[in-house]
């Protein structure tokens, strides 16, 4: 719940509802994405399978946080 009166309160609930939106923009490192969407962007992925473990942890793999 969100208290209208408090303003901490009002930039939560902004920042949410803000999020809510990026599902309509184009994907984004922070924002939500289609099923549509998403697959189109990884179609040519590779799937990880217990038949191909190991392939995450190669050179070629690099995490955008880190």
């Amino acid at each position: 719940m969100f208290d209208p009166m408090d303003p901490a309160a009002q930039k939560m609930l902004a920042g949410y509802m803000a999020l809510a939106d990026t599902s309509k923009a184009p994907p984004r490192f922070l924002g939500l994405e289609s099923s549509d969407s998403r697959r189109l962007r990884t179609t040519r992925r590779l799937v990880i399978t217990d038949d191909n473990m190991g392939l995450e942890w190669s050179n070629s793999f690099t995490v955008p946080w880190h």
